[in-house]
């Protein structure tokens, strides 16, 4: 009985003397990262405030105020880990021996981390641009060193890992000012091709959004069984809202003006104006379709 009373007060000894020995130390290290997360916090709210000033491109500034922000908190952690007795000799050969189980499990984290860094570096696209990756299709709100967010158009934030983004097949509508759009107008073979082209063109160039240079083109598309598909051209804001906005305006005032020259315009059973943004879905519907009117 006296041997085991003995071992617990030697035991419960050692715990005090290793309690008074890491127990400041502890507090030393939790002590050095409060100092240094006020200081990135500092750092990062100076770098916004002077780039802000300074440097006009938004990118650039996202990259300059991350890169700073964090290595205060790399600095800070290896001070802390310094505070805490680790010495940075020991730690550095702690990390090379365990750096092949850490480069497994930390693969998909620095690869978006890299990623990142390569984003924000090569500018492939920049905050407020209109992108497409994969399915996802928005603009483009924060670029962080983990994930590029994105706002979609009915309104929701999507996060896309850096690393999907920088290997994906990215789509930036809004890297140009002005993007090309076109209408396709179905119109019997009877009209007259001169007078029906120009009558297009014309309308197209009115139309609230189009601009002058490029100017609108019209081109004879395909000859159907029927009809005559008219591919009219135009240029225009290569924001998403005004790009739709104006081919509705196109639209409607193709509609006017053939109205106006007596052109006949489709009835039921024929093919009426279509906007075709892609060319799936116009390629498809159109054998359907017409095989409805031979039946």
């Amino acid at each position: 009985m006296t041997d085991v009373r003995a071992s617990v007060d030697t035991a419960f000894a050692r715990l005090l003397e290793a309690a008074i020995s890491i127990v400041p130390r502890a507090l030393a290290a939790l002590l050095v990262i409060g100092v240094f997360w006020a200081l990135a916090a500092s750092v990062r709210a100076g770098v916004r405030l002077i780039s802000h000033r300074l440097i006009r491109d938004r990118t650039v500034e996202n990259l300059i105020k991350q890169v700073s922000y964090y290595t205060v908190w790399l600095l800070g952690l290896i001070v802390a880990a310094t505070a805490f007795g680790l010495e940075p000799g020991t730690l550095a050969t702690g990390l090379g021996l365990t750096s092949l189980a850490l480069g497994f499990a930390l693969k998909d984290i620095l690869s978006n981390f890299v990623s990142g860094l390569l984003i924000l570096t090569l500018r492939p696209f920049q905050l407020g641009d209109q992108i497409i990756i994969g399915d996802t299709e928005g603009s483009v709100e924060r670029i962080e060193l983990r994930a590029t967010q994105i706002r979609t158009y009915d309104g929701r934030r999507v996060l896309v890992p850096n690393a999907e983004t920088f290997t994906s097949r990215v789509t930036n509508n809004t890297a140009a000012p002005v993007r090309r759009g076109q209408v396709i107008c179905y119109l019997g073979y009877e009209v007259d091709l001169p007078q029906v082209m120009s009558v297009l063109k014309e309308a197209a160039r009115g139309a609230e959004g189009v601009i002058a240079e490029p100017p609108p083109t019209v081109a004879i598309r395909e000859m159907g069984q029927s009809e005559l598909a008219f591919q009219v051209q135009f240029w225009c804001d290569s924001r998403r809202s005004d790009f739709m906005l104006t081919a509705s305006r196109v639209r409607a005032n193709l509609i006017e003006a053939l109205r106006a020259s007596g052109v006949a315009l489709p009835g039921p059973g024929v093919h009426q104006v279509v906007l075709r943004e892609g060319g799936s879905a116009l390629d498809e519907a159109l054998p359907r379709r017409r095989s409805s009117d031979e039946d």
